[in-house]
């Protein structure tokens, strides 16, 4: 009879999560500051399909308004960054941050992002507005032959998601009517 004699598991990818206090005041305002983004604004089209992006720089535009995002997501990514990457000896600031909104039937392809590490805000995230997967890299390979599942996270309005940046990942398609508005970004 065969037997195991250990088994132990080995390159994990992490992620971390957090939410912003006292968010729901300070996201009706960002509802309003997004879809003025849309209206006033030209959109740029990446891995997003029927959805709108803003473009990649509305922290340095709008970094007072933005402060109660920035602010938190900058201290958290800083201690993460101590921990997760021996690489980085200095403090780490946003690289891009953009805004998203995912009406019904929209979402994001497959794709990876720039930097170190990378995450969405969720202002506002209906039942059904379509999960963040997170694609695991052992499935990538085109030699294996077992299936590897995927990690999908539901959004959560006022909760924030990182991971590294080279980690793949798509949004689901919005089911609901309503639409699903996020904030993006990446850290170096």
């Amino acid at each position: 009879m065969n037997h195991l004699d250990f088994k132990e598991e080995i390159l994990s990818v992490p992620i971390w999560g957090f939410n912003i206090p006292d968010s729901s005041s300070f996201n009706e305002e960002l509802l309003d500051f997004v879809y003025w983004l849309r209206d006033t604004t030209e959109g740029k089209n990446r891995s997003n399909f029927l959805g709108w992006q803003s473009h990649d720089y509305i922290y340095q535009e709008y970094s007072n308004f933005l402060k109660p995002l920035i602010q938190p997501l900058l201290d958290i990514s800083n201690n993460i960054a101590k921990d997760f990457s021996e690489r980085i000896n200095k403090e780490v600031f946003i690289d891009s941050m953009w805004a998203n909104i995912n009406s019904q039937y929209s979402y994001n392809a497959h794709h990876v992002h720039s930097g170190t590490l990378s995450g969405v805000y969720w202002v506002s995230a209906p039942e059904n507005s379509g999960k963040l997967v997170l694609v695991n890299p052992a499935g990538r390979s085109e030699t294996s032959r077992i299936r590897i599942k995927n990690y999908g996270l539901t959004p959560e309005s006022g909760s924030c998601i990182l991971f590294p940046s080279w980690l793949e990942h798509y949004v689901e398609p919005n089911k609901n009517t309503q639409d699903r508005i996020s904030i993006s970004f990446n850290i170096e």
